[in-house]
């Protein structure tokens, strides 16, 4: 107790870490790591909790040592601090570190940094420090953050980032890209079957399709077809193919358009 630690893990090769709880790191207002992966190409962090952490909880970061790290990070938890002068991830994939997050739980990274106004999220990617930042998020769930997954660091920034079969919700923003990164962030659900996008998606990130339904069954999209020949199957039906106008109105996404056949 009452020890500054700057990083609890840090790994120049292959890590395997499994059901550990790494909690109360730090050795400065906007420094604490529990993880950090900076070189292997097969590192996993798996089954373990992470809170209090002061910036971030697993950091995979490359352009520090030759290949650029590779991690799967699964069927871990995530607690940020919430309200506070601070700045933290659960997870960054940054410089040129790719992998997957997969089946974790990432929840109140409310931070704020007073110093420059820098602001928290449950996944930041981005290649700030060097380029190659890919980033593939699955299966999680992203809740009560500033951001839920923020990707690119300055208008520069290339990173490549795909989500999908995720909930992410009720976050400030749930998915915020600058304007060259490169993101799918189709086939999630965002809270609400018919969710305000102008307010919770920021930058270039694909949204469309996305589930309505937390349990991940029912799709919506914004453009959808009505043809009289249509049927029950039809390959899309009741989700882009539809009989009728009527049914087409209720089955697109606010904003969307209905194409009618002739």
């Amino acid at each position: 107790a009452g020890q500054s630690i700057q990083m609890a893990v840090i790994s120049r090769g292959t890590v395997e870490i499994d059901g550990c709880v790494i909690q109360n790191i730090a050795n400065h207002q906007y420094k604490g790591w529990g993880v950090c992966i900076l070189n292997g190409t097969e590192s996993v962090v798996r089954n373990s909790e992470f809170y209090n952490i002061q910036r971030i909880g697993v950091h995979v970061r490359g352009a520090v040592v030759t290949p650029a790290p590779e991690a799967l990070i699964e069927n871990c938890l995530f607690v940020g601090k919430g309200d506070g002068d601070w700045v933290e991830y659960g997870v960054e994939f940054g410089g040129g570190g790719s992998g997957m997050v997969n089946g974790c739980t990432l929840s109140n990274y409310l931070g704020v940094a007073l110093s420059d106004g820098s602001t928290s999220a449950g996944i930041l990617a981005t290649d700030y420090y060097g380029n190659g930042t890919e980033a593939l998020i699955v299966s999680n769930t992203i809740s009560g953050n500033s951001s839920g997954i923020m990707i690119g660091y300055a208008d520069e920034d290339l990173t490549v980032l795909d989500a999908h079969y995720n909930l992410i919700v009720d976050n400030g923003v749930a998915v915020g890209a600058t304007s060259n990164a490169v993101v799918d962030a189709a086939l999630n659900y965002f809270g609400d079957a018919d969710p305000d996008f102008a307010a919770i998606i920021e930058g270039p990130a694909a949204y469309d399709p996305w589930f309505i339904d937390e349990a991940l069954t029912q799709l919506r999209t914004l453009t959808v077809y009505v043809d009289g020949t249509y049927d029950a199957s039809t390959p899309g039906w009741g989700y882009t193919n539809f009989a009728t106008i009527q049914s087409a109105i209720a089955g697109v996404g606010s904003g969307g358009r209905i194409l009618v056949s002739a």
